[in-house]
C-alpha cells in the first residue's frame, strides 16, 4: 500500500515538474506563438512581428488570415514584393477570404497603381460589403490619387 501511494505521489511530482518546465504545452503553443505576433504587430514592432508570423507559418502553413497578418508586417516595413507574395498566398488558399484582396490592394496603393488597387478593394467589398476595411483603404487610395469626389 505504502509503495503504492509512493507511486502515485511520484507520479504526481513529475507530472507538475514535466509541466512546470515545459516553457508552452503543445496545444498552447500555436496559440501563444500567435498572440505574441499579433500584440508584437499591434505594439508597431513588425520586424518581431514578421519573425514571429513566419516561426507559425513554417508550422502552420494554411492560414490565409496568418499569411494577412505577416503580409501586413511586411508592408509596415516598406518590403512590398514580400507583402505581395504573402496576399497571393492567402488568396490562393481562400479565394473568398476578403482580407487578401485588401492587402493586395494596399501593396497596389503603395506602388500608386491605382486603377489595380481600386479593382482589388472592390473584389474585397463584393465578397464582404460588411469588411469595413475595404471601404476604408478604398476612399483612401482615392484620396492619395487626388480623385477626391470617389474618395468620398
Amino acid at each position: 500500500m505504502r509503495s503504492q501511494a509512493k507511486a502515485v505521489k511520484w507520479a504526481a511530482v513529475s507530472t507538475f515538474a514535466l509541466l512546470c518546465c515545459t516553457p508552452l504545452h503543445a496545444q498552447d503553443q500555436p496559440e501563444r506563438l500567435l498572440a505574441a505576433a499579433n500584440t508584437a504587430y499591434r505594439s508597431l514592432r513588425a520586424a518581431e512581428a514578421v519573425n514571429l508570423y513566419r516561426d507559425y507559418l513554417a508550422r502552420y502553413p494554411e492560414r490565409a488570415d496568418v499569411r494577412v497578418f505577416l503580409g501586413s508586417a511586411l508592408l509596415n516595413l516598406d518590403q512590398l514584393d514580400a507583402a505581395l507574395d504573402e496576399a497571393n498566398r492567402a488568396i490562393a488558399l481562400d479565394a473568398r477570404y476578403a482580407k487578401g484582396y485588401i492587402l493586395s490592394g494596399r501593396v497596389s496603393s503603395a506602388r500608386e497603381q491605382w486603377d489595380d488597387a481600386q479593382r482589388l478593394f472592390e473584389t474585397a467589398q463584393r465578397l464582404d460589403p460588411r469588411d469595413l476595411d475595404a471601404w476604408y483603404f478604398s476612399g483612401r487610395a482615392f484620396y492619395v490619387a487626388n480623385r477626391f469626389e470617389s474618395s468620398v
